[in-house]
C-alpha cells in the first residue's frame, strides 16, 4: 500500500461521505454529487499531505457506488482502479462505463 495509507483512506472516506450527503441534500444530481465528492476527497488527501510532511507520498484508492433496491445505478468515476458496472437500473440513471 501507499505510505500513510490508513490516514489517506480515513481522510478520503470521511470527506466523501460528508460531501456526498451535503451535495445530495442541496439537490445536486446523483452523478454530479458522486463526482464532486470524489474530487473533494482527493483534495482533502492532498491538503493533509501538504500540511503534514510526514505523510509525504500517501495515497489511497476510492471507488464509490450508489445502489438502489432494484440494482446498481451508478458507479463513481475512478482513475487508478477499474470498476465495472453490471446490470441496469429502472431509474434511468446510467452507470458509468468501464472506468
Amino acid at each position: 500500500g501507499h505510505a500513510a495509507g490508513a490516514i489517506a483512506s480515513r481522510t478520503a472516506v470521511d470527506s466523501f461521505v460528508s460531501s456526498f450527503a451535503r451535495e445530495r441534500a442541496a439537490g445536486i444530481s446523483l452523478v454530479n454529487a458522486l463526482e464532486g465528492a470524489l474530487h473533494e476527497a482527493n483534495d482533502r488527501v492532498a491538503a493533509h499531505q501538504a500540511n503534514d510532511p510526514s505523510t509525504g507520498g500517501m495515497g489511497t484508492t476510492l471507488v464509490a457506488a450508489y445502489l438502489y433496491a432494484d440494482g446498481l445505478a451508478v458507479v463513481g468515476p475512478t482513475a487508478a482502479s477499474r470498476a465495472l458496472a453490471a446490470g441496469t437500473s429502472s431509474r434511468g440513471v446510467p452507470p458509468f462505463a468501464d472506468t
